[in-house]
């Protein structure tokens, strides 16, 4: 399948390992062999947008999506229909960005610090995903975030 998959009983985990940009190709084919519906998803990408050590949750659709491997899903399943967690990479400082370098760049020590903060919160939001039921799923962020 051209991808890292962990399934359980309540989850899939699913990292492609094709290129980003035919990211919602991979997405695809595992709904299709898995049988899986799109509300199932919980799509996790990091967000040059979003400060490091910070997140947001949101199922809206965006008016400009940067990322490519989202930009390649959205062609594929309106972005709306997908509850979304942008995980920030934005840098601590203010510096000019070389885009594809910086994101394939180690993080810094402060940087992972505030990362790991988060990690507790981010697990709970996974925990909370695959427990809700399917009424729960059509309004999910509303479970979510209590």
């Amino acid at each position: 399948m051209g991808s890292l998959i962990s399934v359980n009983e309540n989850y899939v985990l699913c990292k492609p390992c094709e290129y980003m940009n035919n990211s919602g190709q991979t997405l695809s084919r595992v709904l299709r062999e898995l049988k899986i519906d799109i509300s199932r998803v919980l799509l996790v990408y990091d967000e040059l947008d979003i400060g490091v050590g910070r997140y947001k949750l949101t199922k809206r659709k965006e008016r400009q999506v940067a990322h490519r491997g989202v930009r390649d899903i959205d062609t594929r399943y309106p972005l709306d229909s997908i509850l979304k967690l942008k995980v920030g990479i934005a840098p601590l400082e203010n510096q000019r960005l070389v885009i594809k370098e910086f994101v394939m760049q180690d993080f810094l020590e402060e940087e992972l610090e505030k990362i790991s903060k988060i990690e507790g919160e981010i697990f709970k939001i996974f925990e909370r995903f695959i427990s809700l039921s399917d009424e729960e799923l059509e309004d999910p962020i509303n479970y979510i975030k209590r």
